[in-house]
């Protein structure tokens, strides 16, 4: 079968066509530094998430006081997915004598819901159809609080562009006995987020 990059190249071009050819375009970016093939995401064998996530905001989680996790990006693949929360590891604690965090994979919930927040054009309190040439966030007290996060603290994060809110509250779970990087065949965790296909974690007899 010819692939889609090929046929864009053709005579006749549908409107379908180029909407198919600028998804692949999209997906084959999010999935550039990820071990996924494209083969693989069409067929849905992305269904797992690996999240790495600071201790404090963990906790906020699992105390049901943080509902929303924001990102700047968000699943190519359709939710609900299964997000894994790996706690990252921070300073070290003279006091203590810990680290800030374990470094493992400490628990988990399904992202069913994802909020999108632009970054766009104010509206006129009294007009709402005249914009502003101030440009805010577009996200409500009440969305800020369900993410424990300042406003201050969403643009210093946001840097000028869209950003999303998973919704972590759906089947939420906490491990018992928290898991390796090791286990997963991970030697480090992600910056943000990365996908795990459900054949690498049944190897490692996560599922």
């Amino acid at each position: 079968e010819e692939s889609l990059p090929r046929k864009l190249f053709g005579k006749r071009i549908t409107e379908l066509e180029i909407n198919e050819f600028r998804e692949y375009v999209r997906v084959k970016s999010l999935l550039r530094r990820t071990k996924i093939t494209y083969e693989e995401y069409l067929e849905g064998n992305v269904q797992y998430i690996l999240m790495s996530i600071k201790k404090k905001y963990l906790d906020l989680i699992f105390s049901g006081d943080k509902k929303l996790e924001i990102r700047k990006t968000m699943p190519v693949n359709n939710l609900p997915v299964k997000v894994l929360f790996y706690e990252t590891l921070g300073n070290y604690n003279e006091i203590s004598g810990k680290y800030e965090g374990s470094g493992k994979i400490i628990g988990e919930c399904v992202v069913n819901k994802i909020e999108i927040f632009p970054y766009e054009h104010n509206c006129d309190p009294f007009n709402l159809m005249r914009q502003l040439d101030e440009k805010v966030y577009w996200i409500q007290c009440g969305e800020l609080k369900d993410a424990c996060l300042t406003y201050e603290e969403l643009a210093e994060y946001g840097k000028e562009r869209t950003v999303y809110g998973w919704n972590v509250t759906n089947e939420l779970c906490k491990y018992q006995t928290p898991i390796e990087l090791s286990d997963l065949g991970l030697k480090r965790p992600p910056q943000s987020w990365q996908y795990l296909t459900k054949n690498s974690l049944k190897k490692h007899n996560i599922i």
